[in-house]
């Protein structure tokens, strides 16, 4: 590899102005054409900067400058966008399906994610703090809010699928869906977006309905346990599901200040798999100021396609089992699609 730097001299050099870190042009940056150049920016190669992302030690200001170079070939684009372990093997975990590039929308820069089945491109912005994302067909695009869709390898965060096409709506046709977060198997419902891919029309999804039809469907009862800050709870459905036990609150503050509640910031999350989409709602004691919060059951709920609404509704019996921290472990079993994770671990 050549490191390019301003003062060397070769037979073939070309003339091309880099931006400094400070916006300033610099037209004593020079390079040799070819597919060996390694590219310097800021007197940063090509290869530390490959280096500098995966230890986490790249700023936005540098990386913008590196990765708009117009001397990049389109394989060291692709490597400072999406880094050699998505190109090589995580893309088809992240995004399975789509097909990872980039492309310029309206002189911008965008990672994009193509399905060719469905004909359905979605594009995010590079930039770290943008939450600039596009859904387009053949015949119109849209403009939507999200992060997180690009799966920063070197972040170690408990990714997952955060892509992918799936028939949630018995019709036959997969609809996008999109999980911008950085969870696990299951996510906030506010984080789970579902497309047409026709119309692109987004299928509504009301979490309070889900939380009504929830505390319409089960019984708690609950009570201190003699002058102790601990509750003795009792939830029952109506198909028979039966969770009791006792529970241990915090110290202070006082029992008195303590409620249960069904919807809290931290109760409810939804799970896409196997073309079902369900509502798991954790129910809870909280103290008032929400600092605090003991978790003794969950209660879920499996939604349908409304089409006169064009949104997915709660239906059927509400199955309550008892809350355990390992239902937020990941584990092979949860995987959206758990084959393709077999060549990851091998």
């Amino acid at each position: 590899m050549l490191r390019i730097k301003p003062g060397m001299a070769a037979a073939a050099m070309c003339c091309f102005a880099l931006l400094t870190g400070c916006g300033h042009k610099d037209d004593t940056v020079q390079y040799i054409e070819g597919p060996d150049v390694n590219v310097t920016v800021n007197d940063i190669s090509y290869d530390e900067a490959m280096s500098m992302i995966a230890s986490d030690r790249m700023t936005m200001d540098t990386y913008e400058v590196m990765v708009e170079n117009d001397s990049l070939s389109y394989e060291q684009r692709m490597r400072l966008l999406w880094g050699d372990e998505q190109i090589d093997k995580r893309a088809a975990i992240y995004y399975p399906g789509f097909t990872i590039g980039f492309d310029k929308i309206d002189g911008e820069l965008y990672r994009t994610f193509k399905n060719e089945e469905s004909n359905i491109t979605v594009s995010e912005s590079y930039k770290w703090y943008s939450s600039d994302v596009i859904i387009s067909n053949s015949t119109k695009s849209i403009n939507i809010s999200a992060s997180d869709l690009f799966c920063d390898n070197n972040a170690h965060y408990p990714y997952e699928e955060r892509l992918f096409m799936m028939d949630l709506t018995g019709d036959g046709i997969k609809e996008l869906v999109i999980r911008d977060d950085i969870n696990d198997f299951q996510t906030f419902p506010s984080n789970v977006k579902v497309y047409d891919v026709n119309t692109l029309d987004e299928i509504i999804f009301d979490k309070s309905k889900c939380d009504k039809y929830i505390e319409d469907n089960i019984t708690v009862e609950y009570s201190q346990v003699g002058n102790e800050n601990k509750v003795r709870y009792k939830v029952t459905s109506p198909n028979g599901d039966k969770v009791e036990g006792v529970i241990e609150l915090y110290e202070n503050p006082p029992y008195s200040m303590w409620k249960y509640m069904v919807d809290t910031p931290h109760s409810d999350s939804v799970i896409v798999n196997d073309n079902k989409i369900c509502v798991y709602d954790i129910l809870t004691f909280t103290d008032n100021h929400y600092d605090a919060c003991e978790m003794f059951c969950v209660a879920k709920v499996d939604l349908r396609y409304d089409k006169s609404s064009n949104s997915f509704e709660p239906y059927g019996e509400v199955t309550l089992t008892e809350y355990s921290d390992e239902m937020y472990d990941i584990t092979h079993d949860k995987r959206i699609y758990k084959e393709n994770w077999d060549n990851l671990y091998k």
